[in-house]
């Protein structure tokens, strides 16, 4: 399910990871987790380093983290584990949402870099050169990652952000927490992973969507940001990874660990048969 050791990438590139999470964490205390989302075990190492793992490898990561993470679980020496030469920046207090609290790493970042901007809480399986090739592509400025066919979206699909596309794999708009079918399952679902060719893309766009106050449940989604790229004419296109893996509830992370070890031990079984 994780490769930890992805291929290197090619260029000057910068991966921004953003760990710090908003209510949700509530989740796993309820159900008796000691530890905040971040550091919950997945395959053995934290969630976020798991996430991580399925990015593609950079030469720069930045992670952020709440304030009371590092204080009372050591979340920035963790991740300097797995990550040593990453730069960690602590967010002090609650921000109004994703897009606020990743330009807090704004002044850590070269604006003419590639950028791609990442959450803790879930995983993903695709194909790295396929991402190269959509990057690479002279008419793509930003890639939204998405999903399919998941049934993950079913139980609440006005949980998710979704793409509005043409038929050239185009961003038309965006349909942030609204459902844009009956049929969700077969629409594009946002990740929570976003890339973009120049950073200072992402910038302009949050700060254009932040002084318009375009808020979804009154915070600041880079889903909506994405839409206001389209809007002032950047070529925002899609990238459909193979598989999501979703560990945002402890439903979630059951689920996968359910359907991880039944695949492990079918293996197991044909082998010594």
């Amino acid at each position: 399910y994780m490769n930890p050791h992805p291929d290197q990438v090619d260029e000057m590139e910068t991966w921004l990871t953003k760990v710090w999470g908003r209510g949700r964490t509530g989740l796993y205390f309820d159900e008796g987790y000691v530890f905040p989302k971040p550091l919950i075990s997945v395959d053995g190492v934290p969630m976020v380093v798991a996430a991580a793992w399925t990015l593609p490898d950079a030469d720069k990561w930045i992670f952020l983290v709440r304030r009371e993470h590092v204080d009372e679980h050591y979340i920035d020496d963790v991740l300097k584990t797995y990550f040593p030469g990453a730069e960690i920046v602590i967010v002090e207090k609650l921000t109004e949402g994703q897009a606020s609290t990743c330009l807090l790493a704004e002044d850590l970042i070269d604006a003419e870099a590639e950028l791609t901007i990442g959450a803790c809480d879930n995983g993903m399986i695709y194909d790295l050169n396929k991402f190269r090739l959509a990057m690479d592509d002279s008419e793509t400025d930003a890639l939204a990652w998405t999903f399919r066919n998941n049934p993950t979206v079913q139980s609440n699909p006005n949980a998710y952000g979704w793409v509005i596309m043409d038929h050239q794999n185009r961003m038309t708009g965006m349909s942030v927490k609204k459902a844009i079918s009956d049929n969700p399952i077969r629409d594009h679902a946002i990740v929570g992973t976003f890339s973009f060719k120049k950073a200072k893309y992402f910038f302009d766009g949050a700060h254009r969507m932040i002084a318009a106050n375009r808020r979804i449940n009154n915070e600041f989604y880079i889903d909506e940001c994405m839409a206001v790229l389209v809007e002032n004419g950047l070529r925002v296109k899609v990238f459909e990874e193979d598989y999501f893996l979703c560990w945002g509830t402890p439903r979630d992370l059951k689920l996968y660990e359910y359907w991880r070890d039944y695949f492990f031990y079918q293996k197991f079984y044909q082998k010594i048969r």
